[in-house]
C-alpha cells in the first residue's frame, strides 16, 4: 500500500461506520453490528490492497477487528463488551 492509497482507504472506512456509531454514546453496541462492521472493514481493506499474501491478510484481520472493537466497545468478536465505569 502506498501513501497515496491511505486517504481513500480512510474515506472508505469512515463511510462504513453505521450512523449509530458515529457519535460517542458510551455504551457497547450489539455484537452482530460489531461482527458486520469488522467484516466490512476487512473487505474494504482487501479491495484497496488487492492480492496479498497470507501474512498481509492476517494484518488486515487484526486491523479490522481492532477498529470494530474500538468503535463498538467490544474487545473482540469473541469477547464480552468493555464497560467503561
Amino acid at each position: 500500500m502506498t501513501s497515496q492509497e491511505i486517504f481513500p482507504l480512510a474515506q472508505r472506512l469512515q463511510a462504513l461506520i453505521p450512523a449509530g456509531l458515529q457519535r460517542w454514546i458510551g455504551e457497547p453496541t450489539d455484537a452482530i453490528v460489531r461482527a458486520h462492521l469488522a467484516d466490512d472493514v476487512l473487505l474494504a481493506c482487501d479491495a484497496v490492497i488487492g492480492e496479498v499474501g497470507e501474512e498481509t491478510n492476517r494484518h488486515g484481520i487484526v486491523i479490522s477487528e481492532a477498529l470494530a472493537g474500538f468503535l463498538t466497545m467490544w474487545g473482540s468478536r469473541y469477547g464480552n463488551p468493555r464497560r467503561r465505569d
